[in-house]
């Protein structure tokens, strides 16, 4: 499985390789990414993603049976992707926001 965030300035892909440790390798512009240190910038994009897909997920839900068939349908794929029911953290409102 390959994820990419921040415009597909970082990929991360999950190797699970038969005989071997599952892992996660961090890839930077598409180049295996060796840092010494961790991965701030990267991690820090995946979670401002997760977040964004949070609140639209939950402006859609919150439409209920108002909403159009297109956004049911993708409520029905997400919830068969993910078993995620979460809100959108504090730091995803717009005072917030505004901080990052």
């Amino acid at each position: 499985m390959r994820i990419s965030v921040s415009n597909d300035k970082y990929t991360f892909e999950l190797v699970n390789a038969p005989g071997q440790e599952p892992r996660i390798d961090v890839l930077r512009g598409g180049e295996p990414w060796v840092v010494d240190a961790t991965p701030f910038n990267a991690i820090r994009s995946l979670m401002c993603e997760l977040d964004a897909a949070r609140v639209v997920i939950a402006a859609a839900r919150d439409l209920g049976d108002d909403a159009p068939r297109e956004i049911k349908q993708a409520l029905e794929q997400h919830r068969a992707l993910v078993d995620d029911r979460h809100r959108p953290s504090d730091w995803a409102s717009p005072t917030e926001v505004d901080r990052v």
